[in-house]
């Protein structure tokens, strides 16, 4: 682990500390100075069309009312279904590949994808998995080591992939000093998650790999790709219609950030064979695992120690720069409608999560804790805080 990450991961978790132990504690003493949130699913009032009713967001009332008893029982059967298809494709799968492997897992090293793969091993000892973790230089140092570390306890073949080019350094450097109104959810993240997914799309059909699996869960498909099944529709993996979307929505264009060569790794299925072409499969969409339960804390307590299995010090490095810039900008965090939905479909832990991003809130608007993490990171991008406005 390099100095400056080192340094990263420290106050990371200095942050997280304070957020989690003293924050709860002094919160009071700062009550006009961050937005109210809902008691439910703890979304600002700053985002737009939210309103809060006795402390409860319009999103929440409106959740509220359509889980009626009938509504819970076509959720449940609906959910049911899709564990039982997941299951079936994935025994059919098994030792099938046409060749090493079966399934490349897009492995973060992280809480999600090490629950995911966990349960892979268990449940389908017969499927042969590829990991694939991207090392581009600005993922969490912590869960780079932890990744090689689950690799070997789980016996699993694994690529830490570390692109040659300088495409994450240029995809960070132009979208975070473009960030705008959309915030950087909709921008940097999008463009950074889908370029995820679209190598692992690239890698699955260059070494023939029919299925390509990440540990994307519900709620986030539902608001990134529109849909809320476990696997990607197969028109749209041998077509265009993910990088149109991903361009349409962030309002940038690749072919104006990225050189020629770069272009080529963002997925497009357009006169690709169908028949190489991988599935995409996100099983944490049919399992809907409550992420914030002991049941799954049970399930990778001897992968990932507790310690380092906070969703902030595994994620983004970068994540600091876009939440200082979204609360400068729109005076929220973009990534909030999204977690919120997860804390209403249970995938998220409410409390945990009211603390970060009340205490985010205060340090970006107070200059502190956060400060020196934004400083870091923007000398790894070769950015001043004023070029992106922080």
């Amino acid at each position: 682990m390099g100095q400056i990450d080192q340094k990263i991961v420290k106050e990371i978790r200095m942050f997280e500390f304070v957020a989690q132990h003293i924050w709860p504690i002094i919160r009071w003493m700062f009550k006009g100075q961050i937005a109210p949130r809902c008691s439910q699913c703890v979304i600002s009032s700053r985002v737009p069309g939210i309103k809060l009713t006795n402390g409860v967001c319009n999103l929440c009332i409106e959740f509220n009312k359509s889980v009626n008893q009938e509504e819970q029982a076509w959720r449940k059967k609906y959910v049911e279904h899709q564990v039982l298809e997941l299951d079936h494709l994935l025994k059919e799968t098994s030792g099938r590949g046409r060749g090493r492997y079966d399934a490349i897992v897009l492995f973060s090293g992280g809480r999600d994808s090490t629950y995911m793969l966990n349960r892979l091993r268990r449940d389908y000892p017969g499927l042969r998995l590829l990991l694939m973790t991207w090392d581009n230089g600005f993922y969490s140092a912590i869960s780079l080591e932890r990744s090689l570390e689950v690799a070997q306890k789980l016996d699993v073949d694994h690529i830490r992939f570390k692109p040659s080019s300088s495409v994450y350094k240029t995809l960070y450097r132009y979208t975070l000093q473009n960030v705008g109104q959309k915030g950087s959810y909709q921008t940097v993240d999008r463009l950074d998650g889908t370029l995820n997914q679209m190598l692992g799309f690239y890698y699955g059909y260059l070494m023939d790999i029919p299925l390509v699996m990440a540990g994307v869960d519900f709620a986030q498909e539902q608001i990134m790709q529109f849909h809320t099944y476990y696997d990607m529709p197969f028109a749209d993996m041998c077509s265009r219609t993910l990088l149109d979307r991903m361009e349409r929505k962030s309002g940038f264009k690749i072919k104006d950030i990225f050189s020629e060569e770069d272009q080529k790794l963002f997925w497009d299925g357009t006169g690709k064979d169908p028949k190489k072409v991988p599935r995409y499969i996100l099983p944490l969409v049919a399992w809907r695992p409550d992420k914030g339960s002991a049941a799954v804390d049970q399930e990778i307590q001897h992968l990932l120690p507790k310690r380092d299995s906070s969703p902030i010090l595994t994620n983004n490095q970068v994540l600091s720069v876009m939440t200082a810039i979204d609360i400068k900008t729109i005076g929220y965090c973009s990534f909030e409608p999204e977690f919120s939905e997860m804390i209403r479909c249970r995938e998220n832990d409410p409390v945990y999560w009211r603390n970060i991003f009340e205490l985010v809130e205060l340090a970006v608007k107070r200059k502190f804790l956060l400060e020196t993490i934004i400083a870091d990171v923007l000398v790894k991008l070769e950015l001043t805080a004023k070029d992106v406005r922080v």
